[in-house]
């Protein structure tokens, strides 16, 4: 299992570090889909998001974000992966009523996987901060990479602060996921060549989930 990210967010350096509010979308409706069960482990995942209601031609529609204009979906489930405009994930015990959400943050999770290993996990790319400053959550952010146990109970940043995430892949015969970043080390707002690259690997052979960077490069 792998992923490689193509976006180029843009990173907006200001003098005033107070967080400016996001956007609140007053249009959008909240969406959740029916759950996918976490194979091997006891609990169900609901995704969250929002879609919104616009008019076109006289007629009603809603939409998720995606191409298609009247998605219900607030992610698309490929069998080991949900990808959307997603805001939060929600667990249930198979033996429960009760549903506990992932995160009380305000955030964006562009994807996640389901990782079945030692350890069941679930690997996200999440965008967590505003950082063109466009008062918005979009891809044209940075994206962190972020790590779960399977309940939900556990979540994790791996990657660090303002650090653009660019690939990564599971190593299942040594339990391991490998990721690799890329750091606006120029500070000129572009992750490009000329800026400095991090790798990184976590074992999963616990629930530590500390990420210990290699350096793969050095003499």
């Amino acid at each position: 299992m792998a992923c490689t990210n193509t976006d180029k967010p843009k990173v907006v350096y200001e003098q005033d570090t107070t967080t400016a509010e996001l956007i609140i979308d007053t249009t959008a409706v909240p969406m959740a889909n029916l759950p996918i069960h976490f194979d091997s482990t006891d609990y169900l995942l609901f995704v969250v998001g929002k879609t919104q209601s616009y008019t076109r031609d006289s007629k009603f529609y809603m939409g998720s974000g995606s191409r298609d204009d009247d998605s219900f979906s607030a992610g698309y489930f490929d069998g080991e992966s949900v990808r959307g405009d997603i805001d939060n994930i929600k667990f249930q015990h198979i033996d429960s009523i009760h549903i506990r959400e992932l995160t009380t943050e305000q955030i964006k999770i562009r994807s996640f996987y389901l990782v079945h290993t030692t350890a069941n996990v679930i690997l996200l790319e999440v965008m967590d901060k505003d950082t063109n400053k466009d008062k918005q959550l979009t891809y044209e952010d940075v994206v962190s990479f972020y790590i779960a146990n399977a309940n939900g109970t556990k979540f994790e940043k791996l990657s660090v602060n303002g650090h653009q995430l660019l690939d990564w892949e599971l190593m299942s015969s040594a339990n391991r996921v490998y990721f690799r970043t890329i750091e606006d080390a120029n500070r000129n707002g572009e992750f490009d060549k000329k800026d400095t690259f991090h790798h990184y690997f976590v074992s999963l052979k616990t629930e530590d989930f500390e990420a210990v960077e290699i350096f793969p490069l050095k003499k």
